[in-house]
């Protein structure tokens, strides 16, 4: 059973182990199929702004993992990531978006996230060249999150294409233990709102699959 901490008598570390025992407890309340969530999208944003008067921690939690990480994958997948959006709806996974970066912020076309395609293999490697590089205050990267979005550049023979957007497990579905070649450190307390464990990433050439 889920109980509810007063933020006022609570260590952050409690406030982040109750926020998260709220998002796995209430994935049967909220009742959000496929269809709602591809269709209805005030119903998803109605439910997370419902949630702020009880439990801002929690809201923010289910934002990201809903709205940034489930509509990332949604809008910019195809019919092969469906799988991953189910698994998102069924909180099977719990996402986290990996854009800002601790040198260049929101400035997506700066960063500095490498994603270099292997032919042979089949395969994105995806690589933090240097510390700047780090993806930074990434919500429920620090605790929760297994999968993530990770945004980066895509080098295709040594040539730049852009920014594209990569779904990348960080833990192991089961163990929750890291994944080889992941770093996440936590970003620590965030005034106002301690319930949520903002981390940083890097990676050390993390392969996925095309």
């Amino acid at each position: 059973m889920y109980k509810h901490y007063h933020l006022l008598e609570s260590t952050r570390e409690e406030m982040r182990k109750s926020s998260a025992e709220l998002l796995f407890f209430n994935k049967e309340k909220m009742g959000l199929t496929y269809d709602m969530f591809v269709n209805q999208p005030n119903v998803l944003s109605n439910l997370i702004n419902s949630f702020v008067t009880y439990a801002p921690g929690f809201s923010v939690k289910n934002g990201v993992h809903l709205s940034l990480y489930g509509k990332a994958v949604h809008s910019l997948g195809t019919e092969k990531h469906k799988k991953y959006v189910e698994k998102c709806l069924n909180f099977e996974d719990v996402g986290c978006f990996g854009l800002t970066e601790i040198l260049h912020g929101s400035n997506v076309r700066g960063i500095l996230t490498e994603a270099h395609y292997d032919h042979e293999n089949k395969e994105f490697i995806i690589n933090s060249p240097s510390k700047e590089a780090m993806k930074f205050w990434i919500g429920a990267a620090a605790n929760v999150a297994n999968m993530s979005v990770i945004w980066a550049q895509l080098y295709i023979d040594g040539k730049c294409h852009g920014v594209h957007a990569y779904i990348v497990p960080i833990r192991d579905r089961k163990t929750h233990k890291l994944l080889p070649g992941v770093l996440v450190g936590d970003c620590g307390p965030k005034n106002g709102l301690n319930e949520i464990d903002n981390g940083f990433l890097l990676f050390d050439n993390v392969r996925i699959p095309k």
